[in-house]
């Protein structure tokens, strides 16, 4: 069986809330990915560990 998933050919965006507050909000999740703003120019997505990325470019993984 196969299912196409298709959001009429724009990107999927995660509208999942971070649930916590505080110096970490992202830390429940297990993996993520920031793009736009929080990333280096031309870059793309990049990888952030939700454990230390506070929502600064500068708390973002090292590649």
């Amino acid at each position: 069986m196969k299912l196409e998933i298709d959001d009429d050919g724009e990107l999927f965006r995660l509208t999942a809330p971070a649930n916590g507050l505080g110096e970490h909000p992202y830390d429940r999740y297990r993996v993520m990915y920031v793009g736009g703003v929080a990333a280096p120019v031309g870059v793309g997505l990049v990888p952030a560990d939700p454990s230390t990325y506070d929502g600064n470019p500068q708390s973002l993984v090292s590649p």
